[in-house]
């Protein structure tokens, strides 16, 4: 009888909780114009706005297979176009 193990090792969280998390960017000299442009090309780099945008609304399953297979279709059709025999 494995099924109901008595002496499980407990589990612990693995967050860092003395860190804090997320993107940061420390200002130096009181100049937030550098700050910003930084905090903002780490945005870009992360892809954390692409990411807002994808959930931005509750898409169906039935709408997400669709979408892919469109997308094999017209990669077949492509990879058929390119080989020639």
């Amino acid at each position: 009888m494995g099924y109901f193990k008595k002496n499980k090792k407990p589990r612990h969280n693995k967050r860092n909780t003395g860190q804090i998390r997320g993107l940061q960017v420390e200002v130096y000299n009181n100049n937030i114009e550098f700050a910003l442009k930084k905090f903002k090309k780490m945005i870009k780099e992360s892809k954390l706005m692409l990411d807002l945008k994808k959930n931005e609304r509750f898409t169906p399953n039935s709408e997400k297979t669709n979408r892919t297979s469109k997308k094999s279709r017209r990669l077949y059709r492509n990879n058929l176009k390119n080989t020639s025999f």
